[in-house]
């Protein structure tokens, strides 16, 4: 009697927590959870002005709050916008007044060496870029030597960074036909010795080869270069112990290497250009902040950068390690030269105005996104804004834009 007594309370009691627990996740099912719509996106959406290099609204304080509390701010931009350089420009002082003591850019160490030298004179940057980009501009790619810096406000943005004590890194390879004005700097580097006539000789020949190579730009054109006898007997012109050349040669033949590899071959160099300058840097600068303008599909925290973990997620995996915070912030283009974009991105982008920035605050959509106020899976766009809400913390849109002046 006893037994069947407890039996039929366990059954009893089995039967009701199964009822509760039908119930319980009956609550949850997709079929019950809001889809993401623009009121809810709504919710996070934020504008701001910029009006003489300041930021004004209430975008802009959210933007102040995210750079002010974190250790890292990762800037994902479409290049060769002049609106996203403006932004630049109005950022330093922030950066500056918060602690930033770093500025790393998409370009090779040995152009961002340039980049200081162009600006060591702050109100010189703009005439010292424009001879820079007039002398090593390439018309087959419409850029100069060093690319993103080809515009009157580049070179804004570039000065403002130069009369802070920010320090500059170059973290990816050098561009293609960088080796034209590396190889200048060779030369010039042995104008006080006496085989310097031979060497600029030996150049001028190696020069000419690789301009008429970038004109034509094969498949593999450093290498048709490199492996040139006027090239190699120009590179046999410098001693192995000539510090300052063997690293200009070494840094050319990486940037062919990359060139001619896999996607992952670069994005493994951007993160161990960044990892060991940060390293270093950290040995000596407590309480360092670090301000990274790159291309949007290098600053995603997720694997956006064609499948692998770029330097957004590299500097994520460093901040949860030191308990410290990052931004990451995806600039997507809406309209360029009065061409539309919207159509080929989500509609978190429908939120865009023409005449002031637009601020989507995703870190508030991903938290009410774990908290069920919502849900994505049936939304038609669901693999790009997975995508974007777990992969950036803002989302940033210009106001109408447009093409640089040029600075050449």
């Amino acid at each position: 009697m006893k037994n069947f007594y407890t039996k039929t309370v366990i059954l009893s009691i089995g039967f009701f927590v199964t009822i509760f627990s039908s119930h319980l996740f009956a609550q949850k099912t997709i079929n019950n959870i809001p889809v993401l719509d623009s009121l809810e996106i709504a919710k996070s959406v934020y504008y701001f002005n910029i009006t003489d290099d300041l930021l004004k609204g209430n975008g802009a304080n959210i933007l102040k709050e995210h750079i002010a509390s974190s250790k890292f701010f990762v800037l994902g931009e479409n290049h060769y916008s002049n609106e996203i350089s403006k932004l630049t420009k109005s950022l330093v002082p922030i950066l500056n007044e918060s602690g930033y003591k770093v500025v790393a850019f998409e370009v090779g160490p040995l152009s961002a060496e340039k980049l200081k030298e162009l600006s060591q004179i702050p109100d010189a940057t703009e005439a010292r870029l424009k001879a820079f980009n007039g002398k090593y501009f390439n018309s087959t790619w419409g850029t100069s030597a060093i690319p993103f810096f080809n515009g009157v406000s580049d070179a804004a943005f570039l000065k403002a960074f130069a009369e802070t004590n920010m320090e500059i890194w170059g973290i990816d390879q050098e561009l293609l036909f960088s080796v034209l004005f590396l190889g200048d700097d060779l030369v010039q580097s042995k104008s006080n010795e006496p085989n310097y006539e031979d060497i600029k000789a030996a150049w001028t020949k190696a020069k000419a080869l690789a301009k008429a190579e970038f004109e034509k730009m094969p498949r593999k054109v450093l290498t048709k270069i490199f492996t040139h006898p006027d090239f190699q007997q120009f590179e046999k012109m410098f001693d192995s112990d000539d510090i300052y050349a063997q690293e200009v040669l070494k840094r050319l033949y990486e940037t062919k290497h990359i060139y001619e590899s896999h996607h992952k071959i670069r994005v493994d160099y951007i993160n161990s250009n960044f990892l060991s300058n940060y390293l270093a840097f950290e040995e000596k600068h407590e309480d360092a902040r670090y301000f990274i303008k790159i291309g949007s599909i290098h600053a995603a925290t997720n694997a956006r950068s064609r499948g692998y973990y770029d330097v957004g997620a590299l500097t994520q995996e460093i901040a949860n390690a030191e308990n410290a915070k990052t931004t990451n912030v995806m600039i997507p283009r809406a309209t360029h030269e009065g061409n539309d974009y919207r159509d080929v991105g989500t509609s978190l982008i429908n939120f865009y105005e023409k005449d002031r920035w637009t601020l989507i605050d995703l870190k508030k959509l991903r938290n009410d996104l774990n908290s069920n106020k919502f849900q994505i899976i049936t939304h038609p766009e669901y693999r790009e804004l997975s995508r974007t809400i777990q992969g950036f913390d803002l989302i940033l849109i210009p106001p109408a834009d447009h093409k640089q002046v040029p600075n050449r």
